[in-house]
């Protein structure tokens, strides 16, 4: 038996409930009959309800409440057409008609804040049973602490946390998905490559470029076609005047290439080694030339920086005196009436103060170009030559990047 709940007005009324388990002509699984009797037992009046699911609740003879639609899809069928299409899994798909990331971290949360605190209660549990709650016991006996909500939803990916929601069909459909993508990529990089390495053979080095850029959405980490975008770039490993994109491509082939290909680099510096060698003459030319001006220099940028210091020093003194005896003085004015002789001591040291001032800027503007000088001079790039080592080096750095990509070279 049960109460029925209150209306306005009106008392409780008790009913019961009763399990039909021999019917078997229901309409819908999820179905229930409301009937209200009178004193004598004769039915006044009968409902019946069926649960649609998803919380949604139709009355028999009635028109069923339309559900919002969500997707516009009619089977899996179309969903993993969908998938192919936008090139995207079962989870983005979720993400793209519904809004529920933020629903399925409160109820991931709420989930673990139950846990927790399942093991920290203590006591017996509720009931008449009076059985001792042991979730915590066991847990200080294993000398193990709980983990923070944000702690457990540990996920590498989007994809991971996406899987925390998906069927086991779902995820395996996802993979053969995925694989089928994997496949589809590594086919049409393949054709680019394959278009930029012909290009290659026939010296069109541009040619092989637009190939090779209208493959980078493919590229990922295939080394095959970092190494011929490398020999593209670098007009098969002659010319490396397009720095950037041939130490980008080089990182590429180191990382990424097999060693069949990077035993096809090899063959093909021969030119390199010795150009990194004849390079690197030029850099250890350089930078003694650098380092030797630049000592030259330093002597006399510090001898000047010094004049300037001790000339700022020999004009600070003195105005810093006459400024104070002007102070000093001035402030005597107001103790006596009719002090002519230390308003005129005030004006005199004022003066000497002020005319202290102007050469005190220019002795500060003489040491601010002082350390300046002595700052840049230790700069490479506020000289001709200093300027030419850094490009001389860098273009070196170049060539060893791309040459120990595929081989091996004792930079000592």
């Amino acid at each position: 038996a049960a109460v029925l709940g209150r209306a306005r007005n009106q008392t409780p009324r008790r009913a019961e409930v009763e399990f039909n388990v021999t019917r078997t002509d229901l309409p819908h699984p999820n179905y229930m009959d409301m009937c209200a009797y009178d004193g004598a037992e004769d039915l006044l009046l009968k409902t019946s309800y069926i649960s649609v699911g998803g919380g949604t609740i139709a009355v028999e003879g009635e028109p069923a409440p339309r559900a919002e639609e969500v997707y516009p899809f009619r089977n899996f069928a179309e969903i993993m057409d969908y998938c192919k299409k936008k090139g995207k899994t079962l989870g983005e798909v979720a993400f793209d008609f519904e809004d529920a990331g933020d629903y399925l971290r409160n109820v991931w949360r709420a989930m673990c804040e139950t846990v927790e605190r399942g093991l920290s209660a203590e006591g017996l549990l509720p009931g008449d049973l009076k059985v001792t709650r042991k979730a915590k016991t066991l847990r200080d006996e294993n000398g193990t602490e709980t983990p923070e909500a944000e702690e457990l939803f540990i996920v590498s990916d989007d994809e991971d946390e996406e899987e925390l929601v998906m069927t086991p069909e779902q995820i395996e459909a996802r993979r053969l998905m995925q694989e089928e993508a994997e496949k589809l990529r590594r086919e049409k990089l393949s054709v680019y490559v394959a278009k930029a390495e012909q290009k290659i053979a026939q010296s069109d080095f541009y040619g092989a470029i637009e190939e090779l850029e209208a493959a980078d959405e493919y590229a990922g980490g295939d080394g095959d076609y970092y190494a011929v975008k490398l020999m593209a770039y670098s007009c098969n490993l002659t010319d490396f005047t397009r720095g950037e994109e041939c130490g980008e491509a080089a990182d590429g082939v180191k990382n990424f290439a097999s060693e069949e290909r990077k035993a096809q680099l090899k063959n093909l510096s021969a030119g390199l080694y010795s150009q990194i060698e004849q390079v690197r003459g030029e850099v250890t030319r350089l930078k003694e030339e650098n380092n030797a001006a630049k000592s030259g220099r330093r002597e006399i940028f510090l001898s000047r920086r010094n004049k300037a210091l001790a000339f700022f020093a020999a004009t600070f003194v003195p105005f810093a005196v006459f400024l104070i005896l002007s102070a000093v003085f001035g402030g005597k004015i107001h103790a006596v009436n009719n002090d002519f002789t230390n308003l005129t001591l005030t004006i005199v040291f004022g003066a000497l103060a002020g005319v202290n001032f102007i050469v005190l800027l220019v002795s500060l503007n003489k040491l601010w170009a002082g350390i300046r000088n002595v700052r840049l001079n230790e700069s490479n790039f506020s000289t001709k030559l200093g300027r030419e080592y850094e490009e001389k080096n860098a273009y070196l750095n170049t060539l060893l990047s791309v040459y120990t990509a595929f081989a091996d070279y004792d930079i000592s």
